[in-house]
Protein backbone atom coordinates (compact mmCIF):
# COMPACT_ATOMS: atom_id res chain seq x y z
CA UNK A 1 0.00 0.00 0.00
CA UNK A 2 1.52 3.61 -0.92
CA UNK A 3 2.21 6.27 1.54
CA UNK A 4 -0.93 8.23 -0.39
CA UNK A 5 -3.15 5.10 0.30
CA UNK A 6 -2.04 4.70 4.19
CA UNK A 7 -3.00 8.44 4.86
CA UNK A 8 -6.02 8.89 3.04
CA UNK A 9 -7.02 4.90 4.59
CA UNK A 10 -6.16 6.49 8.24
CA UNK A 11 -8.25 9.74 7.73
CA UNK A 12 -11.25 7.96 6.62
CA UNK A 13 -11.16 5.63 9.43
CA UNK A 14 -10.97 8.23 11.71
CA UNK A 15 -13.74 10.00 10.31
CA UNK A 16 -16.85 9.16 7.60
CA UNK A 17 -16.67 12.82 6.75
CA UNK A 18 -13.13 14.17 7.02
CA UNK A 19 -13.52 17.27 5.10
CA UNK A 20 -16.98 18.14 6.22
CA UNK A 21 -18.45 17.51 2.87
CA UNK A 22 -21.76 16.85 4.42
CA UNK A 23 -22.09 19.00 7.51
CA UNK A 24 -20.76 22.56 5.95
CA UNK A 25 -22.50 24.93 3.64
CA UNK A 26 -19.73 25.90 2.25
CA UNK A 27 -18.45 22.65 1.51
CA UNK A 28 -22.10 21.61 -0.04
CA UNK A 29 -22.21 24.89 -1.67
CA UNK A 30 -19.30 24.40 -3.61
CA UNK A 31 -20.28 21.06 -4.77
CA UNK A 32 -23.87 22.16 -6.18
CA UNK A 33 -22.00 25.06 -8.16
CA UNK A 34 -19.06 22.42 -9.16
CA UNK A 35 -22.13 20.63 -10.55
CA UNK A 36 -24.57 23.03 -11.73
CA UNK A 37 -20.94 24.52 -14.20
CA UNK A 38 -21.08 21.25 -16.40
CA UNK A 39 -22.67 21.57 -19.74
CA UNK A 40 -24.90 18.99 -20.08
CA UNK A 41 -27.82 17.83 -18.42
CA UNK A 42 -26.55 13.98 -18.91
CA UNK A 43 -24.12 12.18 -19.82
CA UNK A 44 -23.26 8.06 -20.64
CA UNK A 45 -20.10 7.78 -18.88
CA UNK A 46 -18.69 9.54 -16.37
CA UNK A 47 -14.95 8.80 -14.14
CA UNK A 48 -14.52 10.87 -10.91
CA UNK A 49 -11.29 9.43 -9.52
CA UNK A 50 -11.42 10.57 -6.35
CA UNK A 51 -15.11 10.06 -4.74
CA UNK A 52 -13.81 10.26 -0.99
CA UNK A 53 -17.20 9.45 1.11
CA UNK A 54 -19.21 9.88 -1.96
CA UNK A 55 -21.06 13.30 -1.59
CA UNK A 56 -20.41 14.52 -5.06
CA UNK A 57 -20.40 11.04 -6.60
CA UNK A 58 -24.61 11.26 -5.29
CA UNK A 59 -25.02 14.18 -7.13
CA UNK A 60 -22.95 13.31 -10.28
CA UNK A 61 -25.06 9.66 -10.04
CA UNK A 62 -28.36 11.47 -11.07
CA UNK A 63 -27.10 12.78 -14.32
CA UNK A 64 -24.34 9.89 -15.68
CA UNK A 65 -25.71 6.32 -17.04
CA UNK A 66 -22.81 5.00 -15.65
CA UNK A 67 -20.32 6.41 -13.26
CA UNK A 68 -16.77 5.15 -12.21
CA UNK A 69 -16.32 6.06 -8.73
CA UNK A 70 -12.44 5.36 -7.26
CA UNK A 71 -10.76 6.25 -4.11
CA UNK A 72 -7.37 5.64 -2.98
CA UNK A 73 -8.84 4.45 0.55
CA UNK A 74 -10.82 1.99 0.94
CA UNK A 75 -12.36 2.96 4.24
CA UNK A 76 -13.72 5.88 1.34
CA UNK A 77 -14.85 3.38 -0.77
CA UNK A 78 -17.16 1.46 1.59
CA UNK A 79 -18.82 4.87 3.27
CA UNK A 80 -19.02 5.97 -0.51
CA UNK A 81 -20.61 2.83 -1.78
CA UNK A 82 -22.85 2.38 1.79
CA UNK A 83 -24.05 6.07 1.12
CA UNK A 84 -25.01 5.04 -2.51
CA UNK A 85 -26.38 1.81 -2.57
CA UNK A 86 -29.66 2.72 -4.13
CA UNK A 87 -27.66 3.91 -7.67
CA UNK A 88 -27.04 0.81 -9.89
CA UNK A 89 -25.60 3.36 -12.08
CA UNK A 90 -22.16 3.54 -10.05
CA UNK A 91 -19.54 1.59 -10.44
CA UNK A 92 -16.59 1.91 -7.11
CA UNK A 93 -13.23 0.65 -7.40
CA UNK A 94 -10.15 1.14 -4.49
CA UNK A 95 -7.33 2.69 -6.66
CA UNK A 96 -5.06 5.66 -7.24
CA UNK A 97 -4.63 7.64 -10.48
CA UNK A 98 -2.69 8.14 -12.64
CA UNK A 99 -0.81 4.34 -11.92
CA UNK A 100 -4.57 2.74 -12.55
CA UNK A 101 -7.18 3.98 -14.79
CA UNK A 102 -10.39 2.71 -16.19
CA UNK A 103 -9.99 1.25 -19.86
CA UNK A 104 -12.94 3.08 -20.81
CA UNK A 105 -13.15 6.42 -22.48
CA UNK A 106 -15.70 9.14 -20.74
CA UNK A 107 -17.94 12.06 -21.72
CA UNK A 108 -17.06 13.79 -18.23
CA UNK A 109 -14.25 13.41 -15.62
CA UNK A 110 -14.45 14.77 -12.49
CA UNK A 111 -11.37 16.00 -10.59
CA UNK A 112 -12.25 16.96 -6.94
CA UNK A 113 -9.77 17.96 -4.34
CA UNK A 114 -7.46 15.77 -4.55
CA UNK A 115 -4.68 17.01 -7.13
CA UNK A 116 -2.80 18.71 -4.86
CA UNK A 117 -1.74 15.68 -3.03
CA UNK A 118 0.48 14.69 -5.91
CA UNK A 119 3.77 16.36 -7.12
CA UNK A 120 3.50 18.59 -10.43
CA UNK A 121 4.51 16.26 -12.88
CA UNK A 122 1.99 13.72 -11.77
CA UNK A 123 -0.95 16.18 -11.94
CA UNK A 124 0.58 16.92 -15.45
CA UNK A 125 0.21 12.81 -16.08
CA UNK A 126 -3.60 12.77 -15.09
CA UNK A 127 -4.38 16.04 -17.16
CA UNK A 128 -2.98 14.19 -19.89
CA UNK A 129 -4.62 10.93 -19.19
CA UNK A 130 -7.64 12.54 -18.87
CA UNK A 131 -7.24 13.78 -22.10
CA UNK A 132 -6.92 10.82 -23.66
CA UNK A 133 -9.58 8.94 -22.91
CA UNK A 134 -12.05 12.05 -22.94
CA UNK A 135 -14.68 11.03 -25.55
CA UNK A 136 -15.31 13.77 -28.44
CA UNK A 137 -17.13 17.38 -27.00
CA UNK A 138 -16.53 15.79 -23.51
CA UNK A 139 -15.77 17.89 -20.48
CA UNK A 140 -13.42 17.73 -17.72
CA UNK A 141 -14.40 19.49 -14.79
CA UNK A 142 -12.19 20.27 -11.49
CA UNK A 143 -12.16 21.88 -7.79
CA UNK A 144 -10.30 22.18 -5.82
CA UNK A 145 -9.48 24.49 -2.40
CA UNK A 146 -7.73 27.94 -2.95
CA UNK A 147 -6.08 27.25 0.76
CA UNK A 148 -3.05 25.12 1.56
CA UNK A 149 -2.51 22.31 4.29
CA UNK A 150 0.97 20.39 5.69
CA UNK A 151 0.65 17.54 3.52
CA UNK A 152 0.08 19.03 -0.13
CA UNK A 153 2.40 18.83 -2.38
CA UNK A 154 1.76 21.88 -4.40
CA UNK A 155 0.91 25.29 -2.75
CA UNK A 156 -3.00 24.90 -3.46
CA UNK A 157 -5.95 24.96 -6.12
CA UNK A 158 -4.48 27.83 -8.11
CA UNK A 159 -1.24 25.56 -8.81
CA UNK A 160 -3.30 22.58 -9.41
CA UNK A 161 -5.53 24.13 -12.36
CA UNK A 162 -2.27 26.05 -13.87
CA UNK A 163 -1.05 22.65 -14.14
CA UNK A 164 -4.53 20.94 -15.36
CA UNK A 165 -4.79 24.57 -18.51
CA UNK A 166 -1.16 24.18 -19.52
CA UNK A 167 -1.47 20.10 -20.04
CA UNK A 168 -5.12 20.68 -21.36
CA UNK A 169 -4.17 22.92 -23.81
CA UNK A 170 -7.63 24.33 -23.97
CA UNK A 171 -10.29 27.37 -22.89
CA UNK A 172 -12.13 26.61 -20.11
CA UNK A 173 -15.20 28.35 -17.91
CA UNK A 174 -14.00 29.79 -14.73
CA UNK A 175 -15.97 30.21 -11.40
CA UNK A 176 -14.57 30.44 -7.73
CA UNK A 177 -16.21 30.80 -4.63
CA UNK A 178 -13.90 32.57 -1.71
CA UNK A 179 -12.53 29.17 -1.12
CA UNK A 180 -12.17 27.11 -4.02
CA UNK A 181 -11.51 27.37 -7.45
CA UNK A 182 -13.83 25.79 -10.06
CA UNK A 183 -12.87 24.76 -14.34
CA UNK A 184 -14.38 23.08 -16.91
CA UNK A 185 -12.75 22.66 -19.80
CA UNK A 186 -14.55 20.77 -23.19
CA UNK A 187 -11.77 20.87 -26.31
Amino acid sequence: MSELHTHFDELFTLDEDPWNYRSSWPERRRLDLLVAMLPDERYDAVFEPACANGTLTARLATRAKRLVAWDGSTHAVAHARRHLSAFANVEFGNHLVPDDWPDSTFDLIVLSDFLYYLPSETIADVAAVAFRTLRPKGSIAACHWLGSAHDFQVAGGRDVHRVLTTVLGVSNTSSHDPRHVIDVWTP
